[in-house]
């Protein structure tokens, strides 16, 4: 009969439960946690993708997602690429009703600083049930093929009536109602920050696609004010169509819709 050292047997059972854990114990090079939000039916929502970097940083040159969205509760969604989904060019984009997809890719690591990935835009359904719990997380999410990896902490989406509906508070600042609204010729848009920060002020289609950017870089507390004069970034006279005016301050992303006018 073989005899065993205790430390020998202790040693070899740390082993073998290290090597048995399951890979969601491990820590993971990145972090997303999406947020738990409230929404009144045919309303419009930012649902933020922030990374967090492990300790290896991003070093990311390749990504890819899928958001699944019930269409029992989605009208439609677009993405605002302002991030780094956008940092290698035009990203390939697809949403719908059903889900909200991205991915792109380049030679060039990315090494901002930024957390942003980009911004989910879901517009809830008229005839969404008050109470009903929409589960937002990734059935993808990749970033070089798998390295580094990432985890996630899910979020969710809960309709409510647009009287119990709570008022958004944000902590940075707020974006208040363009005017005119129709607007013909001009707009013009106001936003309020309770501190000074990095701020970007962006103009979008319903797809996502940045029109104009209206203000960018780090602004004071206060009151600010900027005219659109109805042109995109080339100088170019936009279409009448519904479009989107959205604040980016730190983390947070607040959006108005605009009907345009030509």
């Amino acid at each position: 009969m073989r005899l065993t050292h205790p430390l020998a047997a202790v040693a070899a059972a740390l082993w073998l439960a290290l090597v048995l854990q399951p890979w969601h114990a491990q820590a993971a090079d990145l972090h997303i946690t999406l947020p738990a939000l409230v929404a009144a039916p045919g309303s419009t929502v930012a649902v933020p993708l922030d990374v967090t970097p492990g300790p290896n940083g991003f070093g990311i040159v390749a990504m890819d997602f899928t958001m699944p969205l019930n269409p029992a509760v989605v009208a439609s969604s677009s993405l605002i690429t302002v991030g780094f989904l956008n940092f290698w060019g035009p990203p390939f984009v697809n949403t719908t009703a059903s889900l909200a997809a991205g991915a792109a890719a380049g030679l060039t690591t990315v090494v901002s600083a930024s957390p942003r990935m980009c911004t989910v835009m879901i517009t809830v359904k008229g005839s969404a049930l008050p109470g009903t719990v929409m589960p937002l997380t990734f059935s993808t999410l990749r970033f070089n093929e798998g390295a580094p990896s990432c985890d996630v902490t899910p979020g969710s989406l809960t309709i409510t009536s647009a009287v119990d509906a709570p008022p958004l508070v944000p902590s940075a600042g707020a974006l208040l109602a363009p005017r005119p609204n129709p607007a013909r010729g001009t707009l013009n848009a106001e936003f309020t920050l309770v501190r000074g920060g990095d701020t970007r002020l962006t103009l979008h289609d319903l797809q996502g696609r940045v029109i104009r950017v209206l203000a960018l870089g780090r602004l004071e507390a206060g009151l600010h004010e900027s005219t659109w004069d109805g042109r995109d970034d080339r100088g170019v006279r936009v279409p009448a169509g519904m479009l989107l005016l959205c604040l980016h301050t730190g983390s947070e992303t607040q959006v108005r819709r605009v009907v345009w006018v030509k």
